[in-house]
């Protein structure tokens, strides 16, 4: 599920950009929040240069400027980052 205050499709290079208040959450619990956020359709690939805060589904988090990842939340590339770790167990 995506939210934010806007967004601008981009039919070349096929990117949609998402800003203001962006918020992205998935039914196990997993929230990223940052204020702009591109998607690449083709790819399936999420990335922004803006400051970011990811939540698990445990409360952990990572937060700081620049990630990519991808759709499913399961590849993350972060530039500097920090935040917490909680055991799922």
């Amino acid at each position: 599920f995506v939210t934010s205050n806007y967004a601008v499709s981009y039919k070349v290079p096929n990117i949609i950009d998402l800003q203001g208040n962006v918020r992205i959450t998935n039914e196990m619990g997993q929230v990223l929040e940052t204020s702009q956020l591109y998607f690449d359709q083709k790819n399936e690939w999420f990335f922004t240069e803006k400051t970011f805060k990811y939540t698990d589904e445990a409360g952990g988090y990572l937060q700081g400027p620049g990630v990519d990842f991808s759709k499913d939340f399961k590849v993350f590339n972060m530039q500097k980052s920090s935040g917490e770790v909680n055991n799922l167990n």
